[in-house]
């Protein structure tokens, strides 16, 4: 792809309208595997889970299938990150790393957040980002700092 020739405004809108895209497309691609794992489809592809499906047939490398298997998993949990993840409020990171400290809340208490909290963990995680003016890392005590159960 030569680009050398577009002229500089047009080169930033078109990569800002491939950004919001990408952002739609990585829904799209949840929701995909979701209906995936739903149906179990993977393993009429002899694939024992969907994160070997995701590595072996879909060609993602580990950690980024985990993230998408993450996501995928807290987007049925929580529909409405999904508007969070299209404007770019919230990365496969930062949910990650929010679902495993769900995972580690009920493990430790032996109870599940509710839809309200996880919503406000998301909730504070995207203010968190939002308030940075450049992009720093999200530790996992940063985020349980968020967390108000």
């Amino acid at each position: 792809m030569n680009l050398k020739n577009i002229v500089d405004n047009t080169l930033i809108q078109s990569t800002e309208s491939l950004v919001r895209e990408e952002r739609e497309l990585l829904t799209a691609v949840l929701y995909h595997l979701q209906e995936i794992d739903r149906r179990r489809l993977f393993s009429s592809l002899k694939y024992k889970s969907i994160h070997e499906f995701a590595v072996k047939h879909l060609g993602y490398p580990e950690d980024q299938a985990y993230r998408r298997i993450a996501a995928m998993r807290l987007l049925n949990e929580v529909p409405e990150i999904e508007e969070k993840i299209n404007q770019g409020e919230i990365s496969l990171t930062h949910i990650s790393l929010a679902q495993s400290l769900f995972r580690q809340e009920k493990k430790t208490n032996s109870r599940e957040m509710s839809h309200e909290q996880k919503l406000e963990v998301i909730n504070q995680i995207a203010k968190w980002k939002k308030e940075r003016s450049i992009e720093e890392p999200i530790s996992q005590s940063i985020v349980l700092a968020l967390i108000v159960i």
